[in-house]
């Protein structure tokens, strides 16, 4: 068997060890707990829900539909993606699946008369909707076949360039997301609109833990400052020490008596 290291045994090691040991404490504490967070909230969400386009398209317990005749459908019947074609194929020969209106389907998703219903719709209106009272459905998944909004105008109307350059404009500028918050994103809903909100643990950034940084940081000073202490103090010691020794020494000298016997060797003496 072979005896391990020695115990820090001066000052400014043992602060610095502390310190290091309670940063060390703090950093292991926050992952542990964050990732249970994470692994929590990921196993309540996803038991219950659908969290993807593709998770959708996979199932047919759950009916989803959209509006007939609009954009969107139109959107899955040209989609050269086979999960699009399989979905336009579900909608279209799935009873409830399409309804005549938007007002039809959110009254579908939150009544639930026939069971869940899944409404693939614009992501600015869902957001919209769900953030309102009675705060009964969420948004899932992330958005797809992303497009901007326009105006309808006449061809050859005079304003058109100006209505453009307008709306471009208020774009650079930042009105139009602030219209967007103002508007679509503050919702009634203290509890979030969004399956994602649900689901996204936040990160633990440097300045959540800043502290720990700090009392490592105070402790590395602490520790540096008691070493210059230890050293000072040493050296006095140590040049006190000399000191004395050469006092003593130098005592000796003077009071010594040498004395001289016959028939006897040398001989010091002393008071």
């Amino acid at each position: 068997m072979q005896q391990g290291p020695d115990a820090v045994s001066s000052v400014s090691g043992k602060i610095l060890v502390a310190g290091w040991f309670f940063f060390c404490l703090i950093i292991v504490a926050t992952y542990t707990a964050n990732l249970a967070a994470f692994l929590t909230v990921k196993s309540f969400v996803y038991t219950r829900s659908i969290q993807s386009l593709d998770e959708l398209a996979g199932q047919t317990e759950t009916v989803y539909g959209t509006v007939r005749e609009s954009s969107v459908i139109e959107f899955f019947k040209n989609s050269p993606l086979n999960v699009h074609q399989k979905m336009y194929s579900f909608m279209i020969h799935t009873d409830g699946a399409l309804v005549d209106s938007v007002g039809e389907a959110i009254s579908k998703v939150r009544n639930k008369t026939n069971g869940d219903y899944v409404f693939i719709w614009d992501d600015r209106i869902l957001n919209y909707i769900a953030s309102r009272a009675p705060c009964t459905s969420q948004v899932v998944g992330k958005p797809f076949n992303s497009q901007g909004y326009g105006l309808a105008m006449p061809q050859g109307m005079p304003y058109q360039l100006d209505f453009s350059l307008a709306i471009l404009n208020m774009r650079e500028s930042g009105v139009v997301e602030r219209l967007v918050a103002k508007w679509l994103n503050a919702g009634e809903c203290t509890s979030g609109h969004s399956a994602r909100d649900l689901t996204d643990v936040d990160e633990v950034r440097i300045s959540d833990i800043l502290g720990v940084f700090v009392i490592l940081s105070a402790a590395v000073g602490a520790s540096i400052l008691a070493a210059i202490v230890e050293r000072l103090w040493w050296k006095m010691t140590k040049q006190r020490t000399v000191g004395i020794a050469g006092d003593r020494d130098s005592d000796g000298a003077r009071d010594g008596i040498v004395s001289v016997h016959p028939g006897k060797d040398l001989q010091s003496e002393t008071d």
